[in-house]
């Protein structure tokens, strides 16, 4: 998956499809253990996403799935390893 959203521009990637795969993690948390690692692999790279694009397009998402009742142990490995990504755009 990751290799298949790398290939869209930045524009496109923050206004259509983030968007539309946090919603669709919103809507079956099962599908977060695949589309978490492709999402925070894009948003590792440098200067791919700032501060306010993360806070305002991904973080959103990201704690609402963190609240979800039924979010899979692959998924909290995941969120946890890259804890580092959350605190450097969040904080």
């Amino acid at each position: 998956m990751a290799q298949i959203i790398s290939r869209f521009d930045k524009k496109a990637l923050l206004k259509k499809i983030i968007p539309l795969l946090i919603n669709t993690m919103k809507i079956n948390t099962q599908l977060s253990v695949n589309i978490l690692p492709a999402m925070l692999q894009l948003v590792s790279q440098d200067g791919f996403v700032t501060m306010t694009e993360f806070r305002e397009i991904i973080w959103p998402g990201i704690s609402l799935l963190c609240k979800a009742k039924e979010l899979p142990a692959q998924s909290i490995f995941i969120i946890c390893k890259n804890a580092e990504i959350f605190q450097q755009n969040v904080s």
